[in-house]
């Protein structure tokens, strides 16, 4: 419609100037419809008369030219250029402040409506870049909606996207730092599979991925130990294989009673090593030895009460490495509770002294009841009675003091719990968690029994129903654990005869 306008415009302006010419006169004064006017306006005025007329209306010729030139039309054509710059440069001032607001998507409107006035090379740049991050932005805020949805892989692949239209560093180290959350969310899972199965080593191996992706002390630590306690086990193993090797090569003879028979022993537990508790009294020397083991536990800073007890049995040997319970729990006891025993013969040399030794009966108090478990079973010695006293005990090394009674290798097997004694609970326990040294699958519920003490002696008679389980009461417990319940001196054995 504007153009249409625009040319009638101009036809105007072509033709009413024309119209006008075709009725004026010439510069002599004639009309030029005049015949011979037209003679004199190309030979001079006074060819034919002595003065031109004039034009009707008193007006110059030159006034039809001058309407050519300034009619409003041709105004407005030739001040065109200059609207449309007035008005590009009016819509570039709007896109800046749209922008300087933050409104880009009216700034990119803004700029789209100046360049379609008139064109601008830095202009169409600013409006290339602002397109590429309105795009990139937008990859952007879909990513962000993936990630609230927890769709990991769909946000990853729409943050490449938003890299291929425009690098980002920032966005680059959310994707790497998302793809290594990933892996390790993966290895968490296996490794959590694996601890379900049971399976240690493989536990480990994804514990140690996940270390490769991602420092953590309390892991790094678990691993250590974890790796730690397989280098003990092939070293036990190892030590183990020898041993046997070496019995089967060198096998010791036995001792007859009337040359070397002891009628009451006593091995002893944690923390209780052999400088502190090693009580041999010759027949002729018993008081001699008495006050040696007095002294010996004073020094010791034993209680006195100990003394009473341990003065009545003909030997007494204790086999810790460490005076300190943690230590030895660490280096020995833990060993033993997966090894059933065989631990301390090849950690603690002074278990030798215990080869060769006859017992009528074989007193065993807490992890003692593991060393005279090897010691019986590699026939290293023999005893006729056994009593474990708040024993270390487990599902298998009960399995094996069954087999003992079994094969005649015992006469009788007695085992004395305290009511509130952890212990004997706790060991049991803790083998269910190990891997390979469980026969049979507990449920929670049973494994809470045991802890309980309600379902132990249940649990122990199962594994060897030859055995003599005897419960007693303990004064300082009431109905939870109490390590003064675990305490030597608070058994009392007159009713095991």
């Amino acid at each position: 419609m504007t153009l249409r306008r625009g040319l009638c415009a101009v036809v105007l302006m072509l033709f009413l100037p024309l119209a006008e010419l075709t009725h004026a006169q010439s510069r002599c004064g004639c009309d030029w419809r005049e015949s011979g006017c037209q003679r004199r306006d190309v030979l001079g005025c006074d060819t034919g008369r002595s003065e031109p007329r004039q034009r009707s209306g008193g007006e110059s010729s030159g006034s039809s030219f001058d309407f050519f030139r300034d009619n409003p039309i041709s105004r407005y054509i030739r001040e065109a250029p200059q609207r449309r710059h007035a008005e590009f440069l009016k819509r570039v001032q709007e896109a800046q402040e749209a922008a300087a607001a933050g409104n880009r998507d009216a700034a990119i409107a803004l700029v789209r409506a100046a360049l379609s006035l008139e064109d601008d090379e830095e202009l169409r740049k600013w409006l290339a870049r602002a397109e590429q991050e309105q795009r990139f932005w937008a990859k952007v805020g879909a990513v962000d909606d993936a990630m609230n949805s927890r769709d990991v892989d769909r946000a990853l692949q729409l943050a490449r996207e938003a890299l291929q239209i425009k690098d980002d560093s920032g966005l680059r180290k959310w994707i790497a730092d998302t793809e290594n959350q990933k892996l390790i969310d993966k290895n968490f899972e296996r490794m959590r599979l694996a601890l379900d199965a049971g399976n240690m080593r493989q536990a480990v191996a994804f514990a140690e991925n996940l270390l490769g992706l991602r420092a953590d002390t309390e892991l790094q630590q678990w691993v250590d130990r974890y790796r730690a306690q397989f280098a003990m086990e092939e070293d036990l193993a190892l030590a183990r294989a020898q041993l046997l090797e070496h019995e089967r090569r060198f096998p010791a003879p036995p001792s007859p009673c009337q040359n070397n028979c002891v009628k009451l022993g006593l091995v002893v537990g944690i923390a209780q090593e052999y400088q502190t508790y090693h009580y041999a009294p010759l027949p002729a020397q018993r008081a001699a030895a008495e006050i040696a083991l007095k002294e010996q536990l004073e020094r010791a800073g034993v209680r006195p009460d100990y003394f009473v007890r341990l003065r009545d049995y003909d030997y007494v040997i204790g086999l810790a490495v460490s005076s300190n319970k943690l230590d030895d729990i660490g280096m020995r006891g833990m060993w033993d509770n997966f090894a059933s025993g065989r631990a301390t013969p090849v950690l603690q040399k002074k278990y030798d002294e215990l080869r060769g030794k006859i017992f009528g009966t074989l007193d065993c108090y807490s992890n003692g009841a593991m060393i005279c478990l090897a010691a019986l079973a590699n026939r290293h010695a023999t005893a006729k009675n056994v009593r474990l006293i708040g024993p270390q005990i487990t599902e298998l090394a009960m399995l094996e003091w069954d087999g003992l009674l079994r094969r005649g290798e015992i006469d009788r097997l007695q085992v004395v719990i305290n009511r509130g004694d952890p212990i004997p609970a706790v060991s049991t326990a803790a083998n269910y968690l190990v891997p390979g040294l469980r026969t049979h699958t507990y449920t929670l519920i049973a494994v809470n029994a045991i802890l309980d003490q309600f379902g132990l002696r249940d649990d122990i008679l199962r594994n060897a129903p030859r055995a003599e389980v005897i419960v007693l009461n303990c004064r300082s417990a009431g109905y939870t654990f109490s390590m003064s319940c675990h305490a030597l001196e608070s058994y009392d054995l007159s009713n095991t005869q």
